[in-house]
């Protein structure tokens, strides 16, 4: 079991009271592969809630492109997915309130 106060970095669904995935809120997967892996294989998340899912083998997909890497950065509250080598679209999550 992995513990936040104790290690850097834990991989994703090893927090105690981690329930779901940390990128719940987008429509993001990783596309088929004959090993039957989800993006929580290549994924790691942080204690203060940012998270990186990279991936060489296996394309991760979100809006229809496709994508070896995907980070949010918990302190910004910014995505940023990469082609390669190459940002290509950062995006940045905000909270507003509802009329």
């Amino acid at each position: 079991m992995c513990f936040p106060t104790l290690y850097h970095r834990c991989p994703v669904g090893t927090y105690p009271s981690l329930i779901m995935d940390p990128w719940y809120f987008m429509d993001i997967s990783i596309e088929e592969n004959d090993d039957g892996l989800g993006l929580e294989e290549f994924a790691t998340s942080y204690p203060d809630g940012s998270w990186i899912i990279v991936s060489d083998e296996y394309k991760i997909i979100y809006n229809n492109k496709e994508y070896t890497r995907v980070e949010y950065d918990n302190g910004t509250k910014i995505i940023t997915l990469n082609r390669d080598q190459d940002t290509d679209t950062r995006l940045k999550l905000l909270l507003s309130p509802i009329a």
